[in-house]
């Protein structure tokens, strides 16, 4: 076996993708079975919410195994096992020794498809998933941001709450559920990623005896609407200790590129303590104890956002302080030795991280589900290295949209308060 990190790609008859980055020492394995298929597919009302239970309801019975039976195999080995639903894609991921790598193999395609649940489990679940909606809804973090997206993609798929409503959880017809199921849950609409130290031939040679064969051929006829995010202003008002604030505004899709730029600027801007947001608003003016900023991309847009949290009576400063900071380096940009320093924060970072398999893993699903071109560690520090003042102002000039910026604050504020912030924001809003 080499000594290199090496990438493989294959797709084999059934339809199924298979990747994987093969690391030539440890002791583990990172697997993930990724579906096409999230909350923005569930075009009909009574659907929303689909994705997420049917993750919920896969970890019932199988052809082979129980629901505790499949835990109970999994967790006696050490290993890990989850899955997540997401905008655009559903994932059941696991992590097991390297000797376990067919065990892990025979559960997780039991999972995604030959789960048999039943009515008695489709019931239960209804109740386990509103229960989470619930306490979803008691995180003001969780409920801003999912409310946030529900507003600024409102009138289309990505507006789509992945855990659904009480409602319509409540009321999803089981048949209609299955149908569903049926329609997604195939070989040609996954991927399986794997990575850390395995051989891939043996991989390609045992994979067909756990995977089924295609039903009937599968006709993919999703078609997404153009997407561009909203441009607006809104108060929620609930009883909290601090008044949160998200700001978001549009940026480029994965398929416009510019992974390198997008990078660099959030890193420069939140990458840690010694970053410009930490530095000038919580060092130098004490107005929060947390801000963040990050990309979040999709395959038909992007949208970049600022987060935090304060007092009433810091607020506003807090507000104009970070909007500042934000127009400055839209109308300045960074400096070469700004970007130099935040791709070399970068850089170090990947290899520290290069024998996460957890995040290689996660980041193979991640190219071949927005089809994204592969790069290893090596390629992405490459990439960072290239990135100059005049690409950087270049983005910023074409994606930096601050004046379609849309704003959300969760909290119980005066009237005031209010008032000012309307004031604040209007000035980076393209409707006010």
């Amino acid at each position: 076996m080499s000594n290199e990190i090496q990438y493989k790609r294959i797709q084999l008859e059934n339809g199924l993708k298979v990747v994987g980055e093969i690391h030539p020492y440890g002791n583990a394995v990172s697997l993930g079975f990724a579906l096409s298929l999230g909350s923005r597919d569930e075009q009909d009302a009574d659907l929303q919410g689909a994705c997420h239970l049917l993750e919920h309801l896969c970890f019932k019975s199988t052809e082979k195994y129980n629901s505790f039976e499949l835990v109970n195999k999994w967790e006696s080995r050490g290993g890990d096992l989850n899955a997540f639903t997401a905008k655009e894609y559903t994932c059941f991921h696991a992590y097991v020794l390297k000797e376990d790598l067919e065990m892990g193999l025979d559960i997780l395609t039991q999972i995604v498809f030959y789960n048999n649940w039943s009515e008695k489990d489709f019931k239960a679940e209804q109740s386990v998933v509103s229960q989470e909606i619930l306490v979803s809804h008691d995180n003001p973090e969780d409920f801003l941001f999912d409310d946030f997206t529900s507003k600024y993609f409102e009138g289309g798929p990505m507006a789509h709450p992945i855990f659904g409503s009480i409602e319509s959880v409540r009321d999803m017809d089981i048949d209609k559920l299955r149908a569903f199921q049926e329609m997604y849950y195939r070989p040609e609409n996954c991927v399986l990623a794997v990575a850390g130290n395995f051989d891939w031939e043996e991989l390609i040679k045992i994979l067909p005896k756990f995977l089924p064969k295609s039903k009937s051929e599968f006709i993919d006829n999703r078609v997404y609407p153009p997407l561009r995010g909203n441009s607006f202003l809104h108060f929620e008002k609930r009883k909290s200790h601090h008044n949160h604030f998200l700001m978001s505004y549009p940026s480029h899709s994965l398929r416009e590129g510019r992974f390198f730029e997008s990078s660099i600027l959030t890193n420069h801007l939140s990458g840690g303590m010694n970053s410009l947001l930490f530095q000038k608003i919580r060092e130098d003016r004490a107005l929060c104890y947390q801000i963040s900023a990050s990309y979040g991309p999709s395959q038909q847009a992007g949208m970049f956002s600022l987060y935090s949290s304060t007092q009433e009576d810091k607020l506003i400063a807090l507000v104009e302080e970070s909007l500042s900071l934000l127009k400055e380096i839209k109308e300045n940009s960074l400096q070469q030795s700004e970007i130099d320093a935040s791709a070399e924060q970068i850089r170090c970072g990947l290899l520290l991280g290069e024998t996460d398999i957890d995040s290689r893993m996660n980041s193979l699903i991640y190219d071949e589900i927005f089809s994204r071109e592969y790069l290893s560690v090596e390629q992405l520090i490459e990439g960072l290295q290239k990135v100059d003042s005049d690409s950087m102002r270049e983005y910023l000039q074409k994606y930096f949209e601050l004046e379609r910026s849309s704003f959300y604050f969760f909290g119980s504020l005066n009237i005031s308060t209010q008032k000012s912030l309307e004031s604040v924001c209007s000035r980076f809003m393209l409707d006010a």
